[in-house]
C-alpha cells in the first residue's frame, strides 16, 4: 500500500545526516572564527605596544657625531 503522507525512513535519515553536517560545519567555522579573532586581537595589541614604544622620546637614539657608538644601539631611558 502506498501512502501520500509522511516521510520514508530513507528520507528521514538523509535529512538527519544533512542536518548533522550543517551543525558540525557551523561549529567548526565558529571555532575558527573565535581563534582568528583572538589572534587578530593579540596582533593588534602587539602593534599598539610597538608603536607606543617607538614613539617614546629617547628610546631610539638618533645618529650623533659626538659618540663613537653605532646609531643602532638602544639606550636605556632614565625614567626607571
Amino acid at each position: 500500500m502506498y501512502r501520500d503522507h509522511g516521510f520514508t525512513l530513507i528520507e528521514t535519515l538523509v535529512a538527519l545526516v544533512v542536518g548533522v553536517a550543517l551543525v558540525v560545519t557551523i561549529g567548526v567555522l565558529g571555532g575558527n572564527l573565535i581563534r582568528h579573532r583572538a589572534n587578530a586581537d593579540s596582533n593588534s595589541a602587539a602593534m599598539s605596544f610597538a608603536r607606543s614604544t617607538i614613539r617614546r622620546p629617547g628610546r631610539i637614539p638618533r645618529p650623533s657625531t659626538r659618540t663613537a657608538r653605532p646609531a643602532w644601539v638602544l639606550t636605556r631611558s632614565s625614567g626607571r
